[in-house]
């Protein structure tokens, strides 16, 4: 099944049995030098059209400003991905019938598919990094979940509300 343009596209060509493992850091880093890990980033507005980022404290890439997101599991769709890892980092839960892309009457919409190579990661051996592509998705915060989240995770030291313009311009 492909779901509607708009993306990004899902393809199902039947059942797929999602297994749940967790490898050990070192077979996980040994994975990291061989695979190009995908990951979901979440863009969250709200009504003043402000993006939510968080400034990540760990790798890669801490410092940084940055959206929810994070790496996807075996068997998950992008927006099923998006609606844990806003679980996880934000303490906000999707209902399952929003766990699609808006032109299907979810939640998300599509921005776009990105490759980044970072010079480093969390995971040893530090030095060698990581590859991923990253599927980007956006959806809009009503008040009440905005009220409700709680940002407070070991990725990140902070979150906060910022304007586009703010964030061009490196502010």
């Amino acid at each position: 099944m492909a779901f509607s343009t708009g993306s990004p596209l899902h393809f199902e060509t039947g059942k797929y049995e999602r297994k749940s493992v967790f490898l050990p850091d070192d077979e996980y880093g040994r994975a990291l030098d061989t695979l190009v890990k995908a990951c979901t980033d979440i863009l969250l507005t709200n009504d003043k059209g402000e993006f939510l980022l968080g400034k990540r404290v760990v790798e890669p890439q801490p410092d940084w400003w940055y959206p929810c997101g994070g790496r996807m599991k075996p068997g998950e769709t992008p927006y099923e991905s998006a609606s844990r890892l806003l679980k996880r980092e934000l303490k906000l839960v999707v209902k399952d019938e929003d766990k699609r892309n808006k032109s299907e009457g979810g939640r998300f919409s599509g921005v776009g598919h990105y490759s980044y190579l970072w010079q480093f990661r969390n995971q040893e051996p530090k030095g060698n990094g990581t590859a991923d592509i990253s599927c980007v998705l956006t959806t809009k915060l009503s008040r009440e979940e905005q009220d409700s989240m709680d940002a407070t995770n070991e990725e990140y030291s902070e979150h906060k509300w910022m304007k586009p313009d703010d964030i061009l311009a490196g502010d």
